[in-house]
């Protein structure tokens, strides 16, 4: 490829050139077609290798928000809890999850105000997509140095990467769906693997991965999706369609498992799941009592 691309530059260039300008030339075009093939190869993905799993929570942190907790979003090696006016950035140090840094939400307030606030929250990039159904629109979090900074973003609730959807008015759901969830996975012949989960107004979670669609009842709002065990099918984690402030289940299966055989069931008789996300590989779970505004996170081993 290298000799071809050199061969083509040769002839494409110009023979009044002077020597040296000729050569300076010819590198730094051949240098960009080089790169250029490159970058236009698609990636090799390489299939995952299983590891044990242990099929356990273990509580990991106990920490005061200074707010309600909405919703948890995992990327770029750190969680982010996001409250009715906060984005609170968590890391983990050694087996200890911490505070990193936090920001206030931007943006104007929505008119009239939500009697019951929501939240999404997903990392695109290197950017956090943040909104809460008290402003009218979206934050866009990133980091600069060793704190995060906030700027307004735009109208809509981005559920998934590319996904976004509005409120049906007056009310806390979108059409009748009331949370989404994606994930872009390897399976186990190295192959992309695109998974979504859609929960309904009929506490239903939808899950749809290439042609195949698996449905499971008695769903909350709180649902993640990730290869927990790297065996190259996916895990579908959800909380039970529990209202705010009676006890919830969390369970775990493997896509196309049969739902009464979890690999993990967790019943909390003290709080509710608040939110799951995946932050490298691993598996975070927060749960909290409704109205408080210190949140417990669990790991899955």
């Amino acid at each position: 490829m290298t000799r071809a691309l050199l061969v083509l530059v040769m002839l494409t260039s110009t023979a009044s050139a002077g020597p040296d300008d000729f050569v300076q030339r010819l590198l730094a075009e051949t240098r960009a077609r080089i790169d250029a093939a490159i970058a236009a190869r698609p990636p090799v993905l390489v299939p995952p290798k299983k590891i044990a799993v242990k099929w356990r929570l273990t509580k990991v942190a106990s920490i005061d928000l200074g707010a309600p907790l909405l919703t948890l979003a995992g990327g770029n090696g750190k969680l982010y809890a996001v409250t009715p006016r906060e984005v609170v950035a968590l890391g983990l140090q050694g087996k200890k999850l911490v505070e990193l840094a936090r920001v206030a939400l931007v943006g104007e307030r929505a008119i009239p105000a939500p009697r019951d606030i929501l939240a999404s929250a997903i990392v695109n990039g290197e950017t956090l997509v943040v909104h809460v159904s008290s402003f009218a629109t979206s934050t866009s979090v990133s980091w600069v140095d060793k704190a995060l900074v906030a700027t307004p973003g735009t109208a809509g609730f981005e559920l998934c990467p590319g996904v976004t959807m509005q409120l049906t008015p007056g009310r806390n759901y979108f059409g009748d769906v009331y949370t989404s969830r994606c994930a872009s996975l390897v399976d186990a012949e190295g192959r992309a693997l695109r998974v979504r989960g859609d929960v309904s107004v009929a506490n239903k979670l939808t899950v749809t991965s290439g042609a195949q669609t698996f449905e499971y009842k008695d769903a909350g709002v709180a649902i993640e999706l990730a290869d927990v065990d790297h065996d190259g099918t996916p895990e579908v984690i959800y909380s039970a369609a529990a209202a705010p402030g009676d006890a919830d289940t969390l369970r775990v299966l493997s896509l196309g498992d049969d739902e009464k055989k979890p690999k993990l069931k967790k019943a909390f008789t003290a709080g509710g799941i608040a939110g799951i996300a995946t932050v490298n590989g691993e598996v975070f779970v927060a749960v909290r009592l409704v109205g408080a505004t210190r949140v417990d996170l669990w790991r899955i081993e």
